[in-house]
């Protein structure tokens, strides 16, 4: 028996420029009991000068060199039978994992029930050096139809197997060059459902070189034989079968092939005649493409904010501390803070003092309560990591805290930007989750451009200044303010999904910087506070100014 609970299988064919990424993110996982098996389907690059390399620095890892097969199956099924860990995960040779990817998965597997075979998990599409976009996975209820649709589950880099799983179905399908993923799932969850982890943990790259860029009548093929292999599933259901024809009409438009969307879209509507929605795409697609796809963006707008709506009714009316802080705080907005603060000398002093410093505004009250929010959905797991934040945070050394001094102060900042029904501070919150025996920062002081030109200006010059903040910030932001800053871009300001990513970041600027005078500036939200606190803790000094430093940035240098 393998000594190795994972088992890493790495198919590569003249990926040399990208590979030693892709097995450095391996290596660097917080969960270290694996083997790396890469297997070379005959590459005729550098690649084997490369893994003669790796061979000599770790002996966890494999490589297997055979003759080219024109596929990716065939490596990652010469990998399978050599690997001896009870999981098997494939990372593409152009694909990086993020550290804790499978600390992450392995975790849910183990919790698993025998009637799961695989987790997969959302993931970060990345092209020309910049992160483009991030895509989550659902958790479908019906997982086999939607699955026999199209795969929903990411790239093969995104997904961890039991071994026993794959032993009861069988290796991938060696006849496809593309899609052995989606066929092998198809298989799997007949017999097995799938968990996803809900958040970012592989990078997937997109470039000129990789498979997913082989023409559109190969892909086309591998399609017809997956359909036609699996035809008795499709056919054991007409709604279905039809919703295949109708995922098959909008991939066929979207190449740009009016005649077989059309051909498509005709069979899928014989087999299911009462689909409104499906109707209306139907009748557009047969007069004209363009009319399609104008209908398509309608209802998708309508049926985003129909379900971000819902979403958010629903998790403040099953939360009756909505209701109850409401009322609570309705008759509070003239309620003074019954603490001590800090004048701004008093804070740029300490600053100079290598002090941290950390707000919590209404948002954060908000996500303590685990209150949704039109711009933040409420999240158990960011809710848990501020309770065990605000539990410790009050035992750090050199940290500041901030809070709001004058709740009215927040209304009428908020009311100008129609916040106001849902953010919500109140007398009883602060009474109940700040000490009121030490000194605070005032949190909105920092909407005064006056004391972040201070901080930039007295505690920050000639430091590397690495500030995290969301992209289109960064955007409006003149990049000119100072010599050595640094930025990183989170896709939203309130993204918890974003914080494996930022922390990756983060670590690899402060590794290229150890021997410099590094600090932190956060402006993104809630996680911004836990980011902070985090590298507070690594003795980074973080300050964590909001939106402040993009007002004083935008208003100076504009």
């Amino acid at each position: 028996m393998s000594q190795y609970e994972v088992s890493v299988i790495m198919p590569t064919f003249n990926n040399a420029k990208y590979i030693a990424s892709a097995i450095d993110s391996v290596l660097a996982q917080t969960f270290q009991n694996f083997e790396l098996i890469v297997v070379d389907d005959g590459s005729t690059d550098n690649t084997k000068q490369i893994m003669d390399a790796y061979l000599k620095t770790d002996s966890r890892i494999k490589y297997v060199y055979q003759e080219n097969s024109g596929g990716a199956a065939r490596p990652k099924n010469t990998g399978i039978k050599i690997a001896g860990g009870i999981y098997i995960a494939v990372l593409d040779s152009d694909d990086i994992w993020l550290p804790s990817k499978l600390e992450r998965q392995v975790r849910v597997l183990k919790k698993s029930e025998d009637s799961t075979g695989l987790v997969s998990c959302s993931f970060l599409v990345k092209k020309d050096g910049k992160i483009q976009g991030k895509i989550f996975i659902n958790q479908y209820s019906k997982q086999l139809q939607n699955i026999m649709l199209r795969d929903y589950l990411g790239p093969g880099s995104c997904v961890l197997y039991k071994k026993t799983a794959l032993d009861k179905v069988g290796l991938f399908d060696e006849n496809l060059r593309t899609s052995q993923d989606w066929e092998m799932r198809i298989r799997l969850l007949q017999f097995y459902e799938v968990s996803v982890v809900n958040q970012p943990l592989v990078i997937y790259l997109l470039h000129q070189e990789n498979i997913s860029n082989l023409s559109i009548d190969v892909r086309e093929k591998d399609y017809e034989y997956i359909f036609n292999k699996h035809i008795n599933l499709y056919e054991r259901n007409s709604n279905l079968l039809s919703s295949y024809f109708y995922y098959n009409a909008t991939r066929f438009l979207s190449a740009g092939n009016s005649k077989k969307a059309r051909e498509n879209i005709t069979h899928s509507l014989k087999l299911k005649k009462n689909d409104a929605r499906q109707f209306i795409l139907a009748f557009f697609t047969l007069i004209n493409p363009w009319f399609y796809k104008t209908a398509v963006v309608i209802l998708n707008k309508l049926s985003n904010f129909r379900i971000k709506f819902s979403k958010v009714l629903k998790n403040s009316l099953k939360n009756p501390t909505f209701y109850f802080f409401y009322i609570l705080g309705f008759f509070q907005t003239k309620y003074r803070c019954e603490v001590d603060f800090y004048d701004d000398t008093e804070v740029i002093f300490k600053l100079k003092y290598n002090y941290s410093l950390i707000r919590f505004g209404d948002g954060e009250i908000n996500v303590l309560l685990g209150i949704a929010m039109p711009y933040h959905e409420a999240n158990s797991e960011l809710t848990a990591e501020f309770k065990k934040m605000l539990k410790s945070i009050y035992k750090e050394k050199n940290i500041l805290l901030a809070v709001p001094k004058y709740i009215s102060q927040s209304n009428s900042h908020l009311r100008k930007e129609g916040r106001l029904s849902v953010w919500m501070p109140f007398k009883v919150i602060y009474k109940l989750l700040f000490k009121s025996d030490i000194k605070y920062v005032d949190a909105h002081s920092f909407y005064d451009e006056s004391i972040v030109e201070r901080i930039l200006e007295e505690v920050l010059r000639d430091r590397i200044v690495i500030v995290v903040t969301k992209k289109e910030s960064i955007d409006r932001i003149d990049k000119n303010f100072g010599k050595n800053q640094i930025f990183i871009a989170a896709t939203d300001h309130n993204a918890y999904d974003d914080l494996e990513l930022i922390k990756n970041e983060i670590d690899i600027q402060i590794e290229k910087n150890s021997n410099k005078n590094i600090a932190l500036i956060v402006a993104m939200g809630p996680v911004g506070k836990l980011l902070a606190y985090h590298y507070h803790k690594k003795n980074i000094q973080c300050i964590d100014v909001g939106k402040g430093i993009e007002n004083f940035l935008v208003k100076k240098y504009s």
